[in-house]
């Protein structure tokens, strides 16, 4: 159907029940005319669907399915995003800045305690700002095995927000990822303790302690 509901015309492809597909196909000019490329929504349930892209073919390449989650390479998205290839090239992801000057291209963690997307509620002391991880498949599930966190450090205010990183690796053994060493809001390093007050460096060897530096 092509439907005018007021200035707009729309393509209307009715699907009549669960796991029914609309497709959209782009074919090759010559005599084969070959699938070079599909648009295609999948009915999930009543009122709700995923859209998949194809390219070469019938081969997916990405798709978002009906709760917004979008998966490149990935057939069933585990986050907002999900990337998966079968080799180091295929799940690469490159940003790249060709700008004539000083900037480089950025990955930006954001948090505001306010629950309405794009409204802002200041952080508090503790709270996690981005964290990194680091996961290998243990033949069952994917388990971490390093972390890198970055954490607000004291009270923040306007045009103030104090942080600090920390560091986490997982033992031999172990079933989670523990701190290792952190770096204050101050830059004072304390590896092997989370507290090295106001000294540069702090090394901490179960009870054994040295620290080298002035604040």
């Amino acid at each position: 159907d092509l439907v005018a509901p007021s200035d707009a015309v729309a393509l209307n492809l009715r699907m009549r029940s669960a796991d029914d597909f609309s497709f959209i196909i782009f074919t090759d000019h010559d005599v084969s005319e070959d699938y070079i490329g599909q648009l295609a929504v999948k009915r999930t349930g009543a009122n709700t669907g995923e859209m998949q892209f194809y390219t070469s073919g019938d081969t997916l390449r990405m798709l978002i399915d009906d709760s917004g989650k979008v998966g490149i390479g990935a057939s069933s998205p585990t986050g907002k995003l999900s990337i998966a290839g079968a080799s180091g090239v295929q799940s690469n992801i490159y940003v790249d800045n060709h700008a004539g000057d000083q900037d480089s291209a950025n990955f930006i963690f954001r948090k505001s305690r306010n629950t309405t997307i794009g409204s802002h509620t200041v952080v508090q002391d503790g709270d996690d700002l981005g964290s990194i991880l680091f996961q290998g498949s243990d033949g069952n599930s994917y388990e971490t095995g390093a972390q890198i966190v970055a954490e607000v450090d004291t009270t923040p205010g306007d045009g103030d927000m104090p942080g600090r990183l920390i560091f986490k690796t997982t033992a031999d053994g172990a079933s989670a990822a523990s701190e290792r060493m952190r770096i204050t809001s101050a830059g004072n390093v304390g590896i092997g303790t989370n507290n090295p007050g106001s000294i540069r460096l702090v090394v901490r060897d179960n009870d054994t302690s040295t620290g080298t530096g002035d604040p």
